[in-house]
């Protein structure tokens, strides 16, 4: 390209003879691992005890079926690495508190579930605490597809073994063709 000629498009040419190209298939595979370490504080004698590690394993797994069609798969994820929402203030009681999506998983291929309507139909931020996940997103054809289905640990987390929905996960699985 010459910076002496005013046309960008007057300097195109056109490439003959690409054939049979071979097409691939992207695979990305991202572990991970973290621990928390903790002690417990003894009120009586003013000592530390019960000193223990708390390891967790994780695992994301992304696989491009077609150029326009991924899969996504993860187990336990870490979601670490993301920035903390910035603070607001709640004034009223009767309306809940929306964070921007920040977590990977949930926003690759998020404008598929986005509808233009008033209310917020997807709101990915409800699920806290994922175990498992998979999600289906791209094209085929004219047809945009999405596909996710999630295991949100989350619900279960009662103090009181009599609440409703202790130890219990949340389910959820979200689908649109368009």
């Amino acid at each position: 390209m010459s910076r002496d000629v005013q046309s960008f498009m007057g300097q195109m040419g056109v490439l003959e003879g690409m054939t049979d190209l071979s097409t691939s298939r992207n695979l990305e595979i991202l572990p991970s691992f973290t621990a928390i370490g903790y002690e417990l504080f003894d009120r009586g004698t003013g000592a530390l005890v019960d000193r223990s590690t708390d390891p967790e394993m994780g695992l994301n797994v992304k696989y491009g079926i077609t150029s326009n069609l991924t899969a996504d798969f993860t187990g336990n994820p870490d979601f670490s690495q993301i920035e903390s929402d910035l603070p607001q203030i709640e004034v009223n009681q009767r309306f809940p508190l929306f964070f921007p999506e920040l977590r990977p998983f949930f926003l690759e291929g998020a404008e598929i579930f986005e509808f233009p309507s008033p209310v917020d139909l997807v709101h990915t931020r409800t699920l806290v605490d994922p175990n498992l996940g998979a999600k289906l997103t791209g094209k085929v054809g004219n047809t945009t597809l999405g596909v996710m289905a999630t295991d949100d640990e989350a619900p279960g987390r009662r103090g009181d073994p009599d609440e409703r929905g202790y130890g219990e996960n949340a389910r959820v699985l979200i689908g649109r063709a368009r």
